[in-house]
């Protein structure tokens, strides 16, 4: 629909620079959409009445039959909050001509809640602007721009209510496996270590990735993640937290990356002294094993390979005590360590999910402490924005 404004405003300026016109304009800005949104609302209302039946009813029932009870009261005005600042509508009212009850039609109109200023659009802007950055700063921008009259509060309650529409799934159109890990998040009211929050990545077909599963639960509780990963059967990329591999039914992946740290671990709790022959000897057999030959092209002969070095590295250390956990665990997930070779999309490493801990922990890091649900929400919509292309 092609439709025609005119409006009429006069400005008193002074002087013809950038700042003193910028200014001006700032000053009448919202009086100025505000007279524009009211000359779209009442030619959409206009043709609504000329209806039969109108989209809207009254509460006794009527939709049809109604009369104009005031067409736009200056003394009555509807306040939205919009990014231009705060919009001032007059108010178009109808009374129904069945019970005689008068009706407000501007937030109907606009499909915006009754009683309520903030439009959803506006919701999911503060939301992100408190995703992306911190609360205090948020509220800075919005100011700076005169945008909105808002505070930290309506910027967190945005947060809270957004984060609701976001939910995370496996998606079946694109390649499944992933990848798996979690971080600390500082949580209020809980342990000195907080909370774990297990994030889970797909594969995506362009080599992207996409968030998956999000969980914020207690450590070593990854019953949810677990079932999320067995119901859809999907092959993923581990650190090898064994309250995770334990309870998978599918195939996984143990990182390679974190295998020489675990093994650096088992050796410290076993006191083997860094400097020592048999620490350099066991760090550079785990190293050998760890190690992808990029120019090989059979794969399966490479597995073979990786899985007799593995054998030789448990029979070489066999009887000694300090060795013995890293040699189980090897001779454990041996197999396990390399289905990377056998499944093409599969990852050796969670590089990438680790990555997102960094995204995850930029903003976590500066809120200090944090409630369960605040820091659940905020981070839902921190990562479906940088991951799963969520835009406000």
């Amino acid at each position: 629909m092609l439709i025609n404004i005119n409006l009429n405003f006069s400005l008193n300026i002074d002087n013809c620079n950038f700042s003193s016109i910028t200014t001006v304009i700032k000053n009448i800005l919202s009086k100025l959409i505000s007279d524009i949104f009211y000359q779209i609302i009442l030619i959409f209302v206009e043709k609504e009445m000329k209806k039969t039946k109108k989209s809207f009813c009254c509460d006794c029932g009527n939709s049809k039959n109604f009369i104009y009870k005031t067409k736009g009261s200056i003394a009555r005005v509807t306040k939205i909050k919009s990014i231009f600042g705060t919009l001032e509508i007059p108010q178009i009212q109808l009374k129904c001509k069945c019970c005689g009850k008068k009706i407000y039609i501007t937030r109907t109109i606009l499909e915006i809640e009754k009683y309520k200023r903030y439009p959803n659009i506006i919701k999911r802007l503060l939301a992100f602007l408190g995703a992306v950055t911190t609360y205090r700063v948020g509220e800075k921008i919005v100011d700076s721009f005169n945008m909105l009259n808002t505070n930290k509060s309506a910027i967190i309650r945005s947060v809270k209510e957004v984060s609701k529409t976001i939910n995370f799934s496996i998606d079946k159109n694109e390649i499944e496996t992933g990848q798996v890990d979690g971080t600390g998040i500082p949580i209020r009211g809980g342990n000195k270590r907080g909370l774990e929050l297990k994030v889970l990545m797909q594969n995506m077909s362009n080599g992207k990735m996409r968030i998956a599963g999000l969980d914020l639960s207690e450590y070593k509780n990854w019953e949810k993640m677990a079932k999320q990963i067995n119901d859809d059967n999907l092959l993923i990329c581990c650190d090898g937290d064994k309250e995770l591999i334990n309870k998978l039914e599918s195939q996984f992946n143990i990182c390679l990356w974190h295998l020489p740290h675990l093994t650096k671990y088992y050796l410290w709790e076993s006191e083997v002294k860094r400097d020592s022959y048999l620490y350099k000897n066991v760090m550079s057999k785990i190293y050998d094993i760890c190690e992808i030959d990029s120019l090989e092209t059979d794969y399966n002969r490479l597995y073979s390979k990786k899985v007799e070095l593995i054998s030789d590295f448990i029979n070489q250390f066999r009887g000694i005590k300090e060795i013995e956990k890293i040699g189980n665990y090897l001779n454990k997930y041996k197999y396990n360590l390399f289905h990377f070779l056998k499944y093409s999309n599969l990852d050796k490493t969670t590089s990438k999910v680790e990555r997102s801990m960094r995204t995850i922990n930029n903003r976590i890091d500066i809120g200090g402490s944090w409630s369960r649900d605040g820091a659940l929400s905020l981070l839902k919509i921190r990562l479906a924005h940088y991951y799963n292309n969520w835009v406000p």
